[in-house]
């Protein structure tokens, strides 16, 4: 990371390229990265992002595997979802109109 490059910055950067990277051009990004000579700079941008995703997706993961291994929970849903099947259950919309 550049020596101008506060921690408020960097986490803004990072923020964006997390929350725009289904509409950002990375094609365009690079190009204009490399001309303005800051392609390190994005690359390391990147690297993080990914290290981020990974991190938060290894996070849920862990949380869903202390969920399905909770023995009470994982009764407790079984019992839901078998009456689920046999019907035992109340329409969203009733609950709605109930609760107006």
């Amino acid at each position: 990371m550049g020596d101008c490059t506060s921690k408020r910055q960097w986490a803004d950067i990072l923020g964006v390229l997390h929350r725009q990277k289904q509409t950002l051009d990375f094609v365009y990004l690079r190009h204009w990265a490399i001309n303005l000579w800051v392609a390190d700079l994005l690359e390391q941008a990147l690297i993080e992002m990914k290290q981020q995703e990974v991190h938060e997706n290894l996070e849920s993961i862990i949380e869903t595997l202390k969920i399905l291994s909770d023995e009470d929970t994982m009764e407790s849903l079984r019992r839901e979802m078998q009456d689920i099947e046999e019907g035992k259950v109340v329409p969203w919309e009733d609950v709605k109109k109930q609760l107006e």
